[in-house]
C-alpha cells in the first residue's frame, strides 16, 4: 500500500469508485502596468549678479516720459510734440514749449486800481446826472468802464475834431453851418459871407439880402425879414440897412473865429491828454482794476480768418484804438478808428438774447460766475494739462488778453 506525504495510506484499488468534485478555477487578478517616471529636466539656478553702485561715477537719470500726448488750450485740445511744443492739426506749431511755461509762470503784476487808469487818462464816465459811475473789479467790470469811455469820449472826441477841422476850413463851417440850417447845400452859392462884402461896391440885391440875413440871424420868418428889407428898400435907405448888417456880421464872424480858436486849444489839449493817458497805459502793459488785473503781453496774438494767429505790437494796438480811416459800412463812407468800427460791426449783430443777457447782468449787479455754462471737453483724459491764454480769474494769476 502506498503512502502519502504525511505517512498515511492511500487507497489505490482500483476496483474502487473515484468520486471527483469539480471546483471553479480561481481568477487571478491583472498585474498594473506601471508607467515609467517621468524626470523633469532641471535648469540651474544661476545667482542674480548685484552691480555695486560706483560711488566716484554718478548716476544715470533717465528723465520721465510725459504719459500724455495732448494739452488743453483755451478749451481747444492740441497734440504734444517730443519737445514739449502744441502742434496744430497740420503738424504746424501753434504754441512753442518756452511760451507755454510763460503762460503758466507769469508772475503776479502789481495793481492797479481803476481808479488809477481814469487817472491816467484824464476821464471817468458819469450817468445822466453827471455822477461818476462805479464798476466791480472783475472782466464784466473793466469791459463796462472801457464800453463807457468810448460811449461818452468818442462823441466829445468827434466834436473836437470837428471844431479843428473848422477852424482850419472856414469853408467847411459854412458848409455844415448851411446844413444844420436849410437840411441841404441847395442854394449855398447864393449864402455869402456879409462881413466880406464892401457895402461901397455892393449891388442893390446884395445889400438887400444883406438885410434879410440880418434879420433872420435875430430869429425872425423869412417873410417878416423880406418885409423890412421891402421897407427899407422902399424908403430908399438899403446902404444905411445894409451897413448895420455889416457891422453885426463883421461882430459875429470875429466873436466866432474867437470862440473857435479857444475852443481848438482846449479840444486839442483835452485830446492830447487823453491820448497821452491811453499810450501810456498800453506800454505799461499792466491794467488792474480792483482785484482783477490784465497784463497786455508785449508779443499780442491776434486771430485770422483761417483760425491761426499773427504777432502784433503794443503800438499796433495804440493805432487800432487811435487811428482813423475810411470805411464803408452799409454802402456809407464812414471816417473811424478800426476799434469803432470793429464795435459797430458787433452792435450791427447783437440778437435779442443779447439784449437780455445784458439786461440780466445789470439785474445781478454783475454777479455773471452764476450764469456761466462749463464748457464739457470732448476728449476729457485724466491728467491732460489745460492752460488758458485769457488768465483764470481772481486766482491771482494775471489775465493774457488776447486782442483781436
Amino acid at each position: 500500500m502506498a503512502l502519502d506525504k504525511d505517512g498515511n495510506p492511500i487507497d489505490d484499488d482500483p476496483n474502487k469508485l473515484k468520486v471527483v468534485i469539480d471546483t471553479p478555477p480561481v481568477a487571478t487578478p491583472p498585474v498594473p502596468v506601471v508607467p515609467t517616471p517621468v524626470v523633469p529636466v532641471v535648469t540651474p539656478v544661476v545667482p542674480p549678479v548685484i552691480n555695486i553702485p560706483d560711488p566716484n561715477v554718478p548716476p544715470v537719470v533717465i528723465p520721465p516720459v510725459e504719459p500724455l500726448a495732448k494739452i488743453l488750450i483755451d478749451e481747444v485740445e492740441y497734440t504734444l510734440s517730443a519737445t514739449g511744443d502744441a502742434l496744430n492739426a497740420d503738424g504746424t506749431i501753434n504754441m512753442t514749449a518756452a511760451q507755454l511755461d510763460a503762460l503758466e509762470n507769469t508772475p503776479d503784476p502789481t495793481e492797479l486800481k481803476i481808479e488809477d487808469i481814469a487817472a491816467r487818462i484824464n476821464y471817468s464816465p458819469v450817468d445822466e446826472n453827471g455822477t461818476p459811475m462805479t464798476y466791480d473789479s472783475n472782466p464784466d467790470g473793466i469791459a463796462n468802464f472801457v464800453k463807457d469811455v468810448i460811449d461818452q469820449r468818442l462823441p466829445e472826441m468827434a466834436q473836437e475834431m470837428l471844431a479843428a477841422e473848422f477852424v482850419a476850413n472856414p469853408e467847411l463851417a459854412r458848409a455844415y453851418d448851411y446844413i444844420a440850417r436849410y437840411g441841404s447845400l441847395a442854394g449855398i452859392e447864393s449864402n455869402v459871407d456879409y462881413s466880406v462884402v464892401d457895402i461901397a461896391n455892393a449891388d442893390e440885391a446884395t445889400k438887400y439880402n444883406m438885410i434879410v440875413a440880418r434879420e433872420m440871424e435875430k430869429g425872425e420868418t423869412l417873410t417878416h425879414a423880406k418885409m423890412i428889407a421891402d421897407l427899407l428898400k422902399d424908403a430908399k435907405k438899403l446902404d444905411d440897412g445894409a451897413t448895420v448888417a455889416k457891422t453885426y456880421f463883421d461882430s459875429k464872424n470875429a466873436e466866432t473865429k474867437e470862440q473857435a480858436r479857444l475852443q481848438a486849444i482846449e479840444d486839442a489839449r483835452t485830446a492830447n491828454e487823453y491820448w497821452t493817458g491811453v499810450k501810456t497805459a498800453i506800454a505799461n502793459r499792466k491794467l488792474t482794476i480792483g482785484k482783477q488785473q490784465i497784463t497786455i503781453p508785449e508779443v499780442i496774438k491776434v486771430n485770422t480768418a483761417d483760425g491761426k494767429f499773427e504777432n502784433r505790437t503794443s503800438d499796433d494796438f495804440y493805432k487800432y484804438l487811435s487811428e482813423v480811416k475810411t470805411f464803408d459800412f452799409n454802402g456809407q463812407k464812414k471816417q473811424l478808428t478800426q476799434n469803432q468800427y470793429d464795435q459797430l460791426i458787433e452792435t450791427s449783430n447783437r440778437t435779442d438774447a443779447d439784449a437780455i443777457y445784458d439786461g440780466l447782468k445789470r439785474f445781478s449787479k454783475y454777479n455773471n460766475e452764476q450764469f456761466i455754462v462749463e464748457i464739457k471737453k470732448a476728449n476729457a483724459v485724466a491728467g491732460i494739462r489745460s492752460i488758458s491764454t485769457k488768465g483764470k480769474g481772481d486766482t491771482g494769476k494775471p489775465i493774457i488778453v488776447k486782442l483781436t
